[in-house]
């Protein structure tokens, strides 16, 4: 019943995000959760091929079909109107591959599947992050939104960091689910940025104190996977305890990010 009425909650949400009259930060923000979603939901089924099907993992992907479904709703609804034309064909791409990786999350869960997910997957995060980048580069339609190239280029790199924390779970499954060494050094790869991103956000003069603290948050869930650095890259953490990490690390990125969203 939780489980429905936290569906319901996001559903309506997003309906009254998308009901809104929408902003260049907003539709930044929104855009980047994509690029985090097309992870979460790709982490999610390769935790079932791996054998994890707790209740965590089912809500993962589940809601995150929801959200993901109705994100690309408000962006082909609202982007053409805040951003110039070339927006809405980014969509329209990342709309195609959507559909395709959506058909794939409905296959049998095996290890063969599990990798045709993570390359759509890749190409869902690659549509998506063209959307972002359209976005950042595009002229903005309606004279009365006053975004700086500063602020959507922060939105930007803090929403990335959610995106960031969901693949290095993803990266993690994979490497022990496949035992492949280039899954490795991805997962090396993308600890480090997440790593160098922290120390970036914590420095940028658009910062309030609010922001300050919440940034601090996400330094000391991070400080978890640091601690455990030489046995994250090697694959020696329970799965769990990254997958929970990780998701924390999300909420406090997505705090962030809508905290930056909403300035002025």
């Amino acid at each position: 019943m939780k489980k429905i009425l936290l569906a319901v909650l996001c559903l309506l949400s997003l309906s009254l995000i998308q009901a809104q009259e929408m902003n260049p930060n907003q539709m930044i923000n929104i855009a980047g959760k994509q690029r985090m979603l097309s992870q979460k939901m790709a982490k999610a089924y390769l935790m079932y091929a791996m054998g994890y099907n707790n209740a965590g993992v089912k809500k993962d992907l589940s809601i995150s079909k929801i959200i993901f479904q109705r994100n690309i709703e408000t962006l082909a609804t609202n982007s053409a109107t805040v951003f110039d034309s070339k927006v809405k064909s980014f969509v329209n791409n990342e709309i195609s591959n959507w559909m395709k990786f959506k058909k794939l999350l409905d296959l049998p869960i095996n290890k063969d599947n599990a990798k045709k997910v993570l390359e759509s997957a890749n190409k869902l995060l690659a549509s998506a992050q063209a959307v972002v980048s359209s976005m950042q580069e595009g002229t903005i339609n309606v004279a009365k939104y006053s975004s700086s190239k500063e602020t959507l280029a922060t939105i930007n790199l803090s929403g990335k960091q959610r995106m960031l924390s969901q693949r290095a779970c993803m990266y993690y499954v994979a490497a022990k689910l496949f035992d492949d060494k280039k899954n490795y050094q991805m997962l090396s790869a993308l600890f480090y940025n997440i790593d160098d991103a922290l120390i970036k956000l914590l420095n940028s003069e658009l910062n309030t104190p609010d922001i300050d603290e919440a940034i601090g948050e996400a330094l000391l869930t991070f400080e978890f996977l640091r601690a455990k650095r030489e046995h994250f890259l090697n694959g020696k953490v329970s799965p769990e305890l990254v997958f929970e990490a990780t998701n924390k690390l999300t909420k406090q990125f997505d705090k962030v990010t809508h905290s930056y969203s909403e300035l002025n």
